[in-house]
């Protein structure tokens, strides 16, 4: 088969993947457009060595490994958003003790009732859900 062609085949499998070839040109460290240039020259073996050396990397990894990229950036947006909850929260518990005249740590704890009585509201409502 010629060198050409095995580049394509293997660009291919990386594309099934979700690399474009921008990526794989970033992860090889080549500088962008080469694989093009190469291809436009009829490919190398070099080329075709290093597109094969990273496929066979990108196989041999366990989808876990993404798996476990998702799964850390969630937790940190989760955190993120749980941090913005927070502030949220002292900043309503605030301006609801200055409009109602009351206590900030009463105001505090009737938000907090709330929410909670909402929140098991709302997991009642979706194991309703699941059983039907």
């Amino acid at each position: 088969m010629d060198i050409k062609k095995e580049i394509g085949e293997i660009l291919d499998k990386f594309q099934l993947m979700g690399l474009e070839v921008k990526d794989v040109e970033n992860e090889l460290g080549y500088s962008p457009n080469a694989i093009s240039q190469a291809m436009s020259r009829g490919g190398n073996k070099k080329l075709l060595k290093n597109l094969s050396t990273l496929l066979k990397a990108k196989n041999s990894k366990p989808v876990q490994s993404d798996l476990d990229a998702v799964i850390t950036e969630m937790h940190t947006k989760i955190a993120r958003l749980e941090d913005v909850i927070s502030v949220l929260k002292r900043n309503d518990v605030y301006l609801l003790s200055r409009a109602d005249g009351k206590n900030p740590s009463l105001v505090g704890a009737e938000m907090e009732e709330a929410i909670s009585m909402e929140s098991k509201a709302r997991l009642r409502q979706d194991n309703k859900k699941q059983l039907f």
